[in-house]
């Protein structure tokens, strides 16, 4: 019988040894992979158990943020989240090098990685999981601002880069010229500014990075010294802590000269023990400036320090004691660039903020003759140059010009945006989650935001409104977009009336003042006069608190505005104001008038 036995040939046993080294190349790459998922699929359960023992052994609240540290399969595992959710954030570059928690928390907030605003300290949980540790106060800081997380180095310098020694970061510049890094090492090469680069595992992270000088000042003639007088192009100012820079009316204004870097900062993302930042006092009406301090075309960043006008002492005295500051704070011009950022306020008529009430001299309501509120200085005048506020306690005032440039975005670790008032004849890129409100202190003469310009989005902000007070009016600009913004109105009750005699330095609010108050009407929180509005999406008008009786958005001019496309409103939207695809259905269960998109899925 014919044998029909046939062996592979050769280019068949090269084919399947092909197949074998792909198989196994995958295998080589995906086996680690999912050892590693294994292991911190293991350590986060091991986290949760914890984190729920550590809630059954609790005597009181746990804090809202929360950090844990897992020890497993002699590796590091890190998370994050909420004391009152079992959802735990793996660490995007987990699993780490053993080291002792407090070194990690160290290097992962020298990364910026993590906040820390006050310490942190350890939660108690059951023995179980003797290789958990539970931390509270911290927590991953998700949306630090480029300047939170700035490096400044001197000129022939060299510092470490952060986290080093515990992360096993991979670390480039953008610009060997301006800066290098070797040996773990950065080191500054030349005056200027570039962005620093790394990455382990599935993290990758930016740091902007300025070389220049850098000066510790606790007087403000040392900080005009530094700002004007020195040859260098870049410097870095630091305030001494517990510092309060006075300056006196013969210092002033400070100038930020033309082509010029000056970033005036803490050295801290916490609270000082004192007095801190620059404080102007004003007793009388001739101490007043055209303003405090002047950017003429350079770049000045305020990270962490406040600015104020003050005349408390003298209004404590007497109400009618009020000086009307007619300059600004920060004057912005020939183009320069002006960034603000950090927990402390930039404002103006400090004793009526501080006490929330305003004197009886500033009853009369002043307009221009296009309408626009008649303010006689601001926090931050913006003439033709570019703003960005990146976090602060409170300003007061802010003005964009026709030629100006501006960008509000609060953040959501200690440093959000406080707002009082905004007048944007310019362009407004963004603001957002920034809190807007007008109470309890120039009630009858402000509003919100007058736009004339303009503005291309408004999202995740609130607006608290009094009587009286229009939130936006908008006259002859455009606003493209409003987007998941909240708008209430926090009127005067009686009780709250009656809370006026109590407040110190007050006692001249007599009962026709107060009349005032009572006289004053509910206004719709949108006023358009000729203006344009693209969409309005995802807006919520009113609380069950704060209800409101008028409309939520009013037209001057004959024709159309439709431009809600979804919300919700305690006061049913006129039909010519919803968009086109569009409609309102009432709630009848909760009283919320909804407007969606028709047959939405």
């Amino acid at each position: 019988m014919k044998r029909t036995n046939k062996a592979f040939t050769v280019v068949e046993v090269i084919i399947v040894i092909a197949v074998i080294g792909i198989l196994a190349a995958i295998l080589i790459v995906a086996l680690p992979r999912a050892i590693d998922e294994a292991h911190e699929k293991s350590a986060l359960s091991d986290a949760r158990n914890a984190l729920i023992g550590a809630h059954l052994d609790a005597t009181g609240d746990i804090a809202d943020n929360i950090m844990v540290i897992t020890e497993k399969y002699n590796k590091i595992y890190v998370f994050g989240g909420q004391s009152n959710s079992e959802e735990l954030t793996p660490f995007d570059a987990n699993p780490l090098e053993l080291h002792t928690q407090e070194e990690i928390l160290q290097a992962l907030c020298d990364l910026h990685i993590l906040n820390a605003p006050i310490g942190w300290e350890i939660i108690p949980h059951n023995d179980d999981f003797d290789n958990v540790e539970i931390f509270s106060g911290v927590y991953f800081a998700d949306e630090r601002t480029d300047m939170q997380k700035r490096i400044d180095i001197e000129v022939g310098k060299t510092m470490k880069v952060p986290g080093s020694g515990v992360l096993n970061m991979k670390w480039s510049v953008d610009n060997i010229l301006t800066a290098s890094i070797q040996n773990g090492k950065i080191a500054g090469n030349a005056i200027g500014h570039t962005t620093l680069h790394a990455s382990c595992g599935n993290l990758r992270l930016e740091y902007p990075l300025y070389i220049g000088k850098k000066a510790v000042i606790s007087t403000f003639a040392e900080l005009k010294e530094q700002a004007e007088n020195t040859a260098d192009d870049s410097v870095f100012i630091y305030c001494d802590r517990d510092c309060e820079l006075t300056p006196e009316k013969s210092e002033l204004p400070l100038v930020i000269p033309e082509g010029k870097h000056v970033a005036l900062c803490s050295g801290s993302f916490k609270e000082p023990e004192g007095e801190y930042g620059i404080r102007y006092n004003i007793t009388k009406q001739s101490d007043c400036v055209n303003a405090l301090i002047i950017n003429k075309g350079g770049i000045f960043v305020l990270d962490n320090v406040g600015v104020t006008f003050d005349n408390t002492l003298a209004l404590q005295e007497n109400p009618d004691n009020y000086v009307r500051m007619d300059g600004d704070i920060i004057e912005n011009i020939d183009g320069g660039i002006v960034r603000v950022s950090g927990m402390y306020p930039i404002v103006k008529n400090t004793a009526i903020y501080t006490f929330g009430l305003f004197a009886p001299s500033l009853l009369q309501p002043e307009k221009t003759a296009d309408g626009m509120r008649q303010q006689k200085g601001y926090c931050i005048n913006n003439v033709d140059g570019e703003v960005t506020v990146l976090g602060c306690e409170y300003i007061d005032s802010i003005c964009n010009g026709e030629k100006g440039t501006l960008i509000i975005e609060g953040q959501s670790d200690n440093s959000g945006v406080n707002l009082h008032l905004i007048e944007n004849r310019g362009v407004a890129n963004k603001l957002k989650n920034v809190e807007f409100s007008c109470l309890g202190r120039n009630d009858l003469r402000n509003n919100i935001i007058l736009n004339t310009g303009t503005i291309y989005n408004i999202t995740d902000c609130e607006f608290i409104t009094s009587k009286g007070t229009y939130a936006i009016i908008h006259t002859d600009g455009i606003i493209h977009r409003i987007n998941e913004c909240v708008f209430y109105e926090n009127a005067y009750t009686e009780e709250k009336l009656a809370s006026f005699d109590t407040l110190d330095g007050f006692e001249s609010i007599t009962e026709e003042i107060k009349h005032k108050y009572r006289e004053i009407k509910s206004v719709p929180f949108i006023m358009v006069e000729n203006g344009r509005i693209g969409k309005i999406t995802e807006v919520t008008a009113g609380t069950k608190k704060h209800p409101f009786t008028e409309r939520f958005i009013t037209h001057t001019e004959p024709g159309d505005l439709h431009c809600i496309v979804s919300g919700k409103f305690l006061t049913q939207p006129h039909a010519d104001y919803i968009a086109k695809g569009s409609i309102c259905v009432h709630d009848v269960i909760y009283g919320w008038y909804i407007v969606e998109v028709e047959n939405y899925n």
